[in-house]
């Protein structure tokens, strides 16, 4: 079906009034034929006649064409044709193997098959390939999209109200952000997670008793945490015998006095060699500090910074406007079964960059990680004062300190935490709006074809007027 995308550009069809009116404007002149029995006699009256008819039809209308190709070609035209989609429905497996997407829905994935859906690779190109190969092929080989990522870029490419089953082992990672709207069909079943596990050696250290000790980041679909493995056998990797400077910039509601009791707590249970400073503004840091808790707002942040060792770590209270909608907690180390959730309120609104390490349950920053060079800037969205959350009365809120004190930050650790299936059970997107994929639409663009046309008529107009133009010549 031949259609224009911009059909307001139509209104320079106007433009063919010039073409009319060159042409009419161009009188034709009588000539004045002379009888011989009356020709000697003297003309006193002489009346000239005119005729306003077009009379070179063939010019006018290689002209009228060029106008309407060029009003045509401004409004884009296209043809739109219809076809069947490419198969009844798709069916992609995320997160997990097809083997086990299919040991817990062979019914459903069997049924699917028999009505004609096709099942694809999650991630690009989503080639099709076959049940019978799919333990064969890695569906998830190209595979960096979360869900909620998936399911937009799917949006874009399949025609609305297609069928989509996605079948998932529900990494909780896969759900950072707002749940995206889309005009397919969607359907994603829960995947029962395997137990994944995933034990990471951080850098060993001797300890105020003079051992050696390494500690390890553990991380299984259910939680995440730390253990510490004391040896006295040599390691690769040198120890680390630095004793850790932590200064901490006060403010008015003493909220350093959780970060102390933390500290030591830390310390007691790591054994590291620390050591907690008090700074004050206006006054020059002795000595380079590893990590800084700066909790007065109303200070600068450059001149801590600088005050870092090479790759130290800056903790601060990031400005921002407030907002007392009440949420919770969710950081890597709290674990995912807690019956007690962390309530917090009155955090800041930030839009700091990086990678955000905690957040609320709706998806909202609350600690947000970015470089400056080497050094590390953590930017705090909520005050540690109970009244803004209930953290620094839970046994998380030393959990959740221990990755900043121990590199490197769990960001850059595993985090292989699942959604429990009975948390997440059966999604299902515009069910009611699935016969509405019966034909895809294809637009071709028109315009290649439209320049081709109106340089052609261009060249033949330009040779018509030369070639009559030529003619009057040499009568």
């Amino acid at each position: 079906m031949f259609r224009f995308l911009n059909p307001i550009a139509l209104l320079s069809f106007t433009a063919l009034a010039i073409p009319v009116l060159v042409h009419l404007w161009h009188v034709r002149k009588g000539k004045t034929l002379h009888i011989g029995s009356i020709r000697l006699f003297t003309i006193n009256n002489k009346q000239n006649s005119s005729s306003r008819r077009i009379h070179n039809w063939p010019l006018f209308l290689l002209r009228c064409l060029f106008i309407i190709m060029l009003a045509t070609l401004l409004a884009n035209p296209v043809w739109t044709s219809h076809q069947p989609p490419p198969g009844t429905g798709w069916i992609i497996v995320t997160g997990t193997s097809t083997g086990q997407a299919y040991r817990e829905y062979p019914h459903t994935i069997d049924s699917l098959i028999s009505k004609g859906f096709s099942l694809h690779q999650a991630g690009e190109p989503y080639s099709t390939i076959l049940l019978a190969d799919s333990n064969k092929v890695n569906t998830n080989s190209n595979h960096t999209l979360t869900t909620w990522q998936l399911m937009r870029e799917l949006d874009s490419r399949l025609p609305a109200g297609l069928p989509v089953y996605i079948f998932t082992g529900h990494p909780l990672s896969d759900y950072s952000g707002n749940r995206p709207s889309t005009r397919l069909s969607v359907d994603i079943r829960s995947i029962t997670p395997t137990n994944l596990r995933s034990e990471t050696s951080l850098q060993p250290f001797v300890t105020t008793e003079n051992k050696q000790r390494t500690d390890q980041w553990i991380s299984t679909s259910t939680g995440n945490h730390f253990r510490s493995i004391d040896t006295s056998i040599s390691l690769a990797a040198a120890p680390d015998t630095q004793l850790i400077r932590i200064g901490i910039v006060s403010n008015a509601h003493n909220d350093d006095s959780y970060i102390r009791a933390a500290v030591n707590a830390i310390s007691s249970y790591t054994k590291k060699r620390s050591t907690v400073i008090n700074l004050t503004p206006g006054r020059p840091v002795s000595q380079p500090m590893d990590l800084i808790f700066q909790l007065n707002e109303k200070e600068s942040n450059d001149t801590w910074v600088k005050s870092l060792t090479e790759k130290g770590t800056l903790f601060f209270y990031a400005s921002g406007e407030k907002t007392e909608t009440p949420s919770f907690l969710e950081t890597p180390l709290v674990p995912l079964d807690r019956s007690n959730l962390i309530h917090v309120s009155n955090q800041r609104l930030i839009s700091a960059p990086g990678k955000t390490i905690w957040q609320t349950g709706t998806g909202r920053p609350l600690l947000n990680m970015e470089y400056i060079g080497s050094k590390k800037v953590l930017h705090f969205a909520f005050d540690f004062d109970p009244q803004s959350s209930t953290l620094v009365w839970d046994e998380t809120f030393v959990r959740s300190l221990l990755p900043i004190l121990i590199q490197p930050t769990s960001s850059l650790l595993p985090d292989n935490r699942m959604i429990d299936p009975a948390q997440s059970g059966n999604i299902n997107y515009n069910k009611d709006n699935r016969q509405q994929a019966s034909l895809i639409s294809l637009q071709q663009d028109l315009k290649p074809l439209w320049w081709t046309i109106i340089l052609f008529v261009f060249f033949a107009e330009r040779f018509l007027f030369y070639h009559q133009r030529g003619k009057k010549t040499n009568v």
